[in-house]
This record gives structure tokens, sequence and C-alpha cells, in this order.
């Protein structure tokens, strides 16, 4: 009886091979499939400062006027739709692997950013944002003053700063 050494990875990847061959055999069949309108996700590419968090998404063929920017505290969220640009009516599609239609996605920050004073710069399709970390001055403890039916007239209550949730 002979010995086989069993590769599950190898198998794995044969598989593979053979269900993208499978597939690419039907796409190329389909014009339609080539042009079909689904969701899709823009690339992006995140980068931090000590002062600032830079997010740049690359969106070919979108205007600005048909983006949708959200800047939240510890988040961003990007919308828009891609539609073509034109149709031929003499011209028939030969190839395409553009995708149409519309994209949401959120971007989740790592640190807390001043959404009110973030900046948008549109170029050649790369969206740049600029926003500026928040200050840590929202992190600070204060003591808060409490008014109590009591006698003392302002009691004194301090704040530790594992109770203090930031908003």
């Amino acid at each position: 009886m002979a010995i086989i050494r069993w590769e599950p990875f190898q198998d794995a990847d044969t598989l593979r091979y053979r269900l993208n061959k499978l597939f690419d055999g039907m796409d190329a069949t389909r014009v339609e499939s080539w042009t079909r309108q689904e969701n899709w996700t823009p690339a992006i590419e995140l980068r931090e400062s000590k002062d600032h968090i830079q997010l740049q998404v690359a969106l070919p063929g979108i205007e600005p006027e048909d983006l949708d920017v959200q800047v939240s505290q510890n988040a961003v969220l990007l919308s828009g739709d891609r539609q073509q640009t034109h149709q031929m009516q003499s011209e028939e599609m030969v190839a395409s692997e553009f995708l149409y239609g519309s994209f949401r996605r959120v971007i989740p920050l790592h640190v807390k950013v001043n959404s009110e004073a973030a900046e948008a710069e549109m170029n050649h399709g790369l969206l740049t944002l600029m926003i500026p970390k928040a200050d840590e001055e929202r992190n600070r403890v204060v003591k808060v003053r409490i008014n109590s039916d009591r006698s003392e007239p302002n009691a004194v209550a301090t704040t530790s700063p594992n109770s203090i949730s930031s908003s």
C-alpha cells in the first residue's frame, strides 16, 4: 500500500482555480454581466499624524455633488452613486470592468476627532478628508458642585476619570 501525503492547502487552491475559471467563463459569454449595477466599495487610505487624521478615498468618475460625506466624533460615512457617463447607440460594449451603482461605507476611527472642523477636497477622482483630532480638554476631569436640600448650600463632589464618558 502506497502512502500518499495529503496537502489540504493545495486542494483548496485547486478548487479556487477551478471555480475562478468557471465564473470567468460565464462572464466572458455575457456582456451584460460586465456592466451590471451593484453595490461597490471604494478603496481608502487612512493616515494619522499627531494632530489630525487624513482619509483618502478613490472615487474615479464621481462628481463631488454626487457624494454624501458625514463625519462624527469616531467614524466617517461615505455614500454616493456612480452612473454610466454615456451610452452610445451606434457602438456595442465589448468589455467593461467598471462597477456602477450606489455605495455606502462607514470608516471607523480609532481616535476621537473634531467633526465640525473637517475639510474635504476632491482632485482627479481622489477625495481627501483632513479631520483634526479632538482636543485633550474633552477628557479633562472637573469638579462638579451639587446642590442639595440639606443645610450645606454647596456640597462638592469629585468625579473620577473612569466614571466620565466622553460625548
